[in-house]
């Protein structure tokens, strides 16, 4: 049987034997001594108290719960003796003799630019942080993902906050002589950026010590009290406020961004469905831009939302309530997220560029005098369940296919006067694109047969192109010029066209089902009940 003492070393208490206790208090006592004369003693046995604790917790376990001499000899070894450093061949000897312990992966704190991300792989790998840095960068121009890894790898990787884990992250062994080196190096960083500060705190004291002469009467501090009182209320409304509009906000966004390919419209009170990853692919221009479309616009709205929830817990917690350099962080990352947008939509612009039409089909009609001309529409669609979507001010029909999307467009219609005794109809596709040769290539995909039959004009009520195309302001125009005198009977199935035509002019007149007859001055109705 032994007696067994309890011990506290850095703030963990361990169950330890009498004969233990004796070596340890002996040990502690002569690196005090060993270190007595550095004035920063105090941190380099604190640190080496920490890195005890490590140590002997991973000697303990559910069946060992106390801690023996063996146990100290062997934390000890580790260590090292005080003594041996005064022996500088003695310290080279120990010092290589644990170098074999394996790195681990933390952030750097001390050489960050925003989390220590590239500064603690370039710690763990050996190599220079500037190529990290730059690996990140192209990655994130390139597709996006360089900013998702950097995230994922910030929360992953812990920050090395102890001077253990800072030796551990550069593979340096966890010894007295390193701690030592390590705690002495960061008091000479903390002392030149105190002494920095020094004339700041002089001058922020004498500033204080002035204004307090002037806060002496007591009327004055019971109504200062009184309205910081009433800041404080008001400001916990306020922040109660933020954080529930915050975190509505948020969650429908999150929800969204979740659920990407549930991107839904309302069109004349009917739910429509649409992917976004669809809605992206028929709008931008670049592969590029497709990818890096969902993280630049969850980014660029998002951390405003998560900024306003910050701003909240800061009103309702109070100022000591802070997370450091989340404003510069989130602010970086947002306005990284802007360029990303911007960039996404001058490629996109850029597809706009040239807008130019395919070859221009003319066709000639010839009527008897007197005779009538029969203007009507052909059904495209013969499916009532298309979706209806208003993109740029057009407004598109889509159909789904087995492999892609074809979207349909009512078409211009056109009717001028003409000197000629004959009928012309011109039907003319439209279509932009980043160059000429691309405009055309797009309009000349466009389907939209116009037909001639005896006195009939048969116009298809829809032109349609297929979605791999992207909407690129495409347009069929098709031009009817009519001699003076003609009389055209519109049919009744012509409303739908008319009332969606691009052309103004043909809303609000009663020109479906019934005659018309062309003038100098443009179309007026013919009332001559003699027609058939």
């Amino acid at each position: 049987m032994k007696k067994t003492l309890t011990v506290n070393i850095s703030g963990i208490v361990f169950h330890i034997d009498e004969d233990a206790y004796e070596q340890l208090n002996q040990y502690l006592s002569s690196l005090k001594k060993h270190f007595g004369k550095d004035d920063d003693c105090e941190e380099i046995i604190a640190d080496i108290e920490n890195r005890m604790a490590e140590l002997l917790q991973q000697r303990t376990n559910e069946t060992k719960q106390v801690i023996t001499l063996v146990d100290i000899n062997e934390v000890i070894g580790l260590l090292g003796q005080p003594f041996e450093m005064d022996d500088e061949a003695e310290g080279e000897k120990r010092k290589y003799s644990y170098s074999t312990k394996a790195k681990r992966l933390f952030r750097d704190p001390d050489n960050r630019a925003l989390a220590g991300v590239a500064a603690g792989l370039a710690a763990y790998f050996g190599i220079d942080i500037i190529l990290f840095r730059i690996l990140f960068i192209v990655l994130f121009f390139a597709s996006g993902a360089g900013l998702l890894i950097y995230i994922i790898l910030w929360i992953v990787m812990p920050e090395a906050l102890t001077t253990s884990e800072k030796l551990q992250m550069r593979g340096k062994p966890v010894n007295i002589s390193n701690i030592e080196e390590s705690v002495k190096r960061e008091v000479e960083t903390v002392k030149s950026k105190l002494e920095g500060y020094a004339e700041e705190a002089r001058a922020s004291y004498h500033n204080q010590k002035h204004h307090m002469h002037k806060a002496s009467n007591s009327v004055i501090d019971v109504l200062v009290k009184i309205a910081s009182i009433i800041a404080r209320i008001v400001g916990i409304v306020v922040g109660l406020v933020l954080l529930m509009i915050g975190l509505g906000l948020l969650v429908g966004f999150g929800a969204m961004s979740i659920g990407w390919d549930g991107f839904s419209l309302f069109e004349g009170g009917q739910f429509i469905h649409i992917s976004f990853a669809t809605l992206t692919e028929w709008l931008l221009a670049s592969p590029l831009a497709i990818s890096m479309a969902p993280v630049a616009l969850f980014l660029f709205f998002g951390i405003p939302l998560v900024m306003l929830i910050y701003l909240a817990l800061r009103l309702l917690i109070g100022e000591h309530f802070r997370i450091p350099r989340i404003g510069n962080t989130l602010g970086l990352v947002w306005i990284a997220s802007l360029i990303g947008l911007i960039a996404i939509g001058v490629d996109t612009f850029s597809d706009f560029k040239h807008k130019s039409g395919a070859s221009q089909t003319t066709s000639t009609l010839y009527l008897d005098e007197g005779e009538v001309l029969h203007i009507k529409t052909l059904p495209v669609l013969v499916k009532n369940h298309t979706n209806t979507i208003h993109l740029f001010d057009n407004k598109y029909l889509v159909e789904h296919g087995n492999s892609s999307e074809m979207l349909y467009a009512y078409p211009r219609l056109e009717i001028f006067s003409s000197k000629e005794p004959h009928i012309n109809v011109w039907v003319n596709p439209m279509a932009s694109g980043y160059s000429l040769e691309a405009a055309i290539e797009r309009a000349e995909s466009i389907h939209f047969d116009v037909g001639l039959n005896d006195s009939t004009i048969e116009i298809p009520d829809l032109f349609s192109f297929n979605a791999q195309h992207k909407i690129r302001s495409q347009q069929a125009q098709i031009t009817i010029r009519l001699p003076i005198g003609q009389v055209v009977y519109f049919d009744e199935n012509m409303k739908d066209l008319l009332r969606n035509n691009p052309h103004k002019y043909w809303k609000g007149l009663p020109f479906a089902g019934n005659f018309w007859v062309m003038t100098e001055r443009g179309l007026k109705m013919y009332k001559d009940a003699e027609i058939d």
